[in-house]
């Protein structure tokens, strides 16, 4: 009786030794999914400030006003 007890409870301990591994593998996984959707707003917002510091959109900026001003 014993012996039927313990190995009803020592399989059940990988059963949830597996899950875990699992959940950790889906949570990394959702987070490359991010990152991998991140990655082209960075590179946009990125490509974004850097024509702002070389003044290329602040000249576009500049037309635009000095036709609203006209």
């Amino acid at each position: 009786m014993l012996r039927g007890a313990a190995s009803v409870v020592h399989s059940a301990m990988p059963v949830s030794e597996d899950s875990q591994p699992r959940q950790d593998f889906h949570s990394s996984y959702h987070y490359r999914q991010f990152f991998l959707a991140f990655i082209p707003v960075a590179v946009l917002v990125g490509y974004l400030s850097l024509g702002l510091v070389t003044g290329y959109g602040t000249r576009k900026i500049m037309i635009l006003i000095d036709l609203q001003s006209t």
